[in-house]
Formats: structure tokens, C-alpha cells, sequence
């Protein structure tokens, strides 16, 4: 059942920050270049998003582009749930530094 919640939250987070934003799905549509169609497909995630569209929106709402999909509750509780930090690589030199 939580997954269900979940990702119906997700399809729903673009639309949270577009009425937060005091936009309508026409206006938000105008700002991108693209169909009210388009706009209403994503918000109920029956099409997916682009990484051009993304970074677009991410602008527009002023975020990161993760937080179109997650807020930072939803992010906390993920890390919380699943216990485990990302990897870290750092088999080479840092950047800027000469490999002696």
C-alpha cells in the first residue's frame, strides 16, 4: 500500500509546485515551449519527463531537479528506510591535485 502512496506522490509533486507556484497548466505549458496536453500528461504520469523538460521545470521552480519526484521529507524517510549511504569512488587523485 505504501507503494501505491508513494507513487502517486511522485506523479503528483509537479503539479504541488505548479499551484505553488500560482500557475496554471496553460502558463506552465507557454513557459516550456510545449501543449497543455504535455503538461497535464506528466502531472498525472501517464508520460514521462525528458532530461531537457527536467532541467526546465527544476529552473522554473527554482529546485533541483529531484525534488520534482521527492520533497526532502520524502528523501529523509527513503535514506531513513533504506539505511544505506550512496558509495563513494575516490580511487584517483583529487581534482586540481598532481598524481605523483
Amino acid at each position: 500500500m505504501d507503494d501505491v502512496l508513494e507513487v502517486e506522490q511522485m506523479q503528483n509533486r509537479i503539479r504541488d509546485l505548479r499551484e505553488r507556484a500560482r500557475l496554471t497548466q496553460t502558463e506552465l505549458a507557454t513557459l516550456l515551449g510545449v501543449d497543455e496536453t504535455a503538461v497535464s500528461r506528466w502531472e498525472s504520469g501517464s508520460r514521462p519527463l525528458t532530461p531537457t523538460v527536467l532541467g526546465r521545470l527544476a529552473k522554473i521552480f527554482k529546485c533541483e531537479t529531484w525534488e520534482l519526484f521527492m520533497d526532502r521529507k520524502g528523501l529523509r524517510r527513503l535514506v531513513a528506510d533504506t539505511d544505506v549511504m550512496p558509495e563513494s569512488h575516490n580511487d584517483g587523485p583529487a581534482e586540481g591535485s598532481r598524481d605523483r
